[in-house]
C-alpha cells in the first residue's frame, strides 16, 4: 500500500491538496528499503482525491505513506503521531544539535513515512493538514474503477 498527499498551487496561486492510493498485488515482493517503493514500484492506483489537475499543479509539500496492504489503520495511525510528534517537537523544543531532516524518513512497526515541506511552510502544522487524506481514519478517497480492458 502507498498512499500519498501533495500541497499543490496552479500557476494563478489557487492551492489545494491532491492524494493518491495504490495497492500492491498479493506476489509483490517487499523491499528492504520500502520508502523506494514511491518511485521504483508504487502500484496499482485504486483511489484518489483531487483539488485540482495534478498537470499544472506545483508540489510544495508530500506525505507519503508506505506499508504492506494488511497494515491496520492503528499502525499507519501509530508512524503519523509519531513523526508528527517529532516534527513539532524540532518546531517548539529547544535548539538541537541534529535537527530533523527535510524531506525525512520515518519507519515504525511495517509502516514508513516519507515528508518533506518547502522552507518557509510550518512542518507540523503542513503536515497535520495532509494527515488527514491519507490517514485511514479520516482520508476521503475517490475509488477509481478497474479499466475492465486491463484485466
Amino acid at each position: 500500500m502507498y498512499s500519498t498527499a501533495h500541497r499543490v498551487s496552479d500557476a494563478s496561486g489557487r492551492s489545494g491538496v491532491n492524494a493518491y492510493r495504490h495497492l500492491h498485488d498479493a506476489a509483490f515482493s517487499w523491499p528492504d528499503e520500502a520508502w523506494t517503493i514511491p518511485e521504483s514500484t508504487p502500484g496499482r492506483l485504486v483511489a484518489d482525491h483531487l483539488a485540482m489537475p495534478s498537470s499544472a499543479a506545483r508540489v510544495h509539500a508530500y506525505l507519503d505513506v508506505v506499508a504492506p496492504n494488511d497494515v491496520t489503520g492503528a499502525e499507519v495511525d501509530a508512524a503519523l503521531t509519531g513523526l508528527w510528534l517529532a516534527l513539532a517537537s524540532d518546531e517548539t523544543g529547544p535548539p538541537s544539535s541534529a535537527p530533523l531532516p527535510n524531506p525525512v524518513v520515518y519507519r515504525q512497526g511495517r509502516v514508513v513515512v516519507r515528508y518533506a515541506v518547502e522552507e518557509g511552510l510550518a512542518r507540523a502544522a503542513e503536515f497535520s493538514a495532509l494527515r488527514t487524506f491519507v490517514d485511514p481514519a479520516t482520508a476521503v478517497w475517490r475509488e477509481l474503477v478497474p479499466d475492465r480492458a486491463a484485466g
